[in-house]
């Protein structure tokens, strides 16, 4: 028998299903991710960041990475603390701003080094790549890796 965790409750794991099963194999995954829930909503000291605070960072944050179930547990969560001041600010009347989809995983965006660098660059005679090894000794600061 497994006990459910705020991952089973936000992807809507069903117990005894083939994927409540599989987690049951890692207890210690599930007592971790509750542990740090609680952490987060369930704090001894709350003198830094309310609970409403901290439900509408979440709610927030959720809206960005587009996991609408999240979003729809934190919003539930923060109009359950009864601030009305936050939860105003993470209403459904004021839905997040789109972004426009990121790259797949494991690419990165093309860069483009700052004109200086580019200057420096086009100044600069030819010469083969640098190695490191274990025992060299850091670039100097003014060593501009790109």
């Amino acid at each position: 028998m497994s006990t459910t965790d705020v991952i089973d409750t936000l992807v809507g794991i069903a117990p005894g299903s083939p994927l409540d099963e599989l987690r049951a194999r890692r207890p210690e995954s599930r007592t971790h991710a509750q542990g740090s829930y609680d952490a987060l909503f369930a704090p001894a000291d709350v003198s830094h960041a309310s609970i409403p605070e901290r439900a509408a960072i979440a709610t927030f944050v959720a809206s960005l990475h587009r996991q609408e179930s999240a979003v729809a547990h934190y919003r539930a969560r923060l109009e359950g603390e009864g601030d009305e001041r936050i939860a105003a600010t993470s209403s459904s009347q004021h839905p997040p701003r789109s972004f426009p989809p990121s790259a797949p995983t494991g690419t990165s965006p093309p860069t483009t080094p700052p004109r200086a660098s580019r200057a420096r660059a086009s100044r600069s005679t030819t010469s083969p790549p640098a190695t490191c090894s274990a025992t060299d000794s850091p670039p100097p600061s003014n060593t501009h890796i790109y």
